[in-house]
């Protein structure tokens, strides 16, 4: 059975060997990632709901970003909280005030690798789509519901591609181009669906713009977005990765809702 590489990371998170758009499974993260906004909201709702532990504390990432530097006492009292609630869970990928952004930071530092499902309390972890993952946004008790069971119930997405062709104009950026096919779809033009970004154009963009493309799906209603892997994706991915990956493609048969 073709599969696009959404189908592909959800399949292999729920331990199938195919996944198909529009089917319900229960994925398995590789990482989840969270920020001070809910650092603290974690730990009060473990507390509540008698959860003893996170069930793999070597899979979850806290940065606190949000609040820096703390602007009150009630933000450093979230961000000691927070502190707490790693150090209780044994969480060794914990980054602190001025590390940088909650996004940016784990994929700096390898901690997201192609192929990987990274569910995150945060609706921009689309971004990490960039290097040929599978991120998106969960709540905060869905986040709690993840790291206590290790899994949680997805619906596979739809794919919608974008072939971007031609060659970029001077002063014209990703930012542009998303911003222009979010006028054309409107902020619900592609509600729980993968927008995979592909083309010549995107095969001469550099990471930080691919970052960017991802980043913005979620303000078009996008579950994901995705730039599959290439030369420019492991140049930069591979030297920095933590750990072992695997590259996932479209197969050449793969159903797209659309093509624009």
């Amino acid at each position: 059975m073709a599969m696009t590489i959404s189908e592909k990371i959800l399949g292999r998170a729920s331990g199938r060997q195919a996944a198909r758009a529009g089917e319900f499974l229960e994925a398995e993260a590789d990482l989840t990632v969270t920020n001070d906004t809910s650092g603290h909201l974690l730990a009060r709702i473990f507390q509540e709901a008698g959860v003893p532990r996170i069930l793999h504390p070597d899979r979850f990432a806290l940065l606190l970003d949000h609040f820096v530097p703390s602007n009150s006492p009630d933000t450093a009292r979230m961000h000691r909280i927070s502190r707490e609630f790693v150090q209780q869970h044994g969480v060794v990928n914990f980054f602190d005030v001025n590390e940088g952004n909650h996004l940016q930071v784990p994929m700096e530092k390898g901690l997201v690798r192609p192929g990987m499902f990274i569910p995150g309390n945060d609706s921009h972890c689309t971004m990490f789509g960039a290097v040929g993952a599978f991120g998106t946004g969960i709540s905060t008790t869905e986040c709690v519901e993840l790291l206590a069971l290790g899994k949680l119930w997805f619906k596979v997405p739809k794919t919608v591609r974008f072939d971007l062709v031609g060659e970029w104009p001077a002063g014209v950026m990703s930012k542009d181009v998303i911003l222009h096919i979010a006028g054309k779809l409107t902020a619900n033009g592609a509600n729980y669906r993968t927008m995979e970004f592909a083309g010549p154009a995107i095969r001469t963009l550099d990471m930080d713009g691919r970052m960017t493309l991802c980043n913005m799906a979620v303000e078009i209603g996008a579950k994901a977005g995705i730039v599959e892997p290439d030369d420019v994706t492991l140049a930069w991915a591979g030297p920095r990765a933590r750990g072992p990956f695997e590259v996932v493609k479209n197969d050449p048969d793969a159903e797209f809702e659309a093509v624009h």
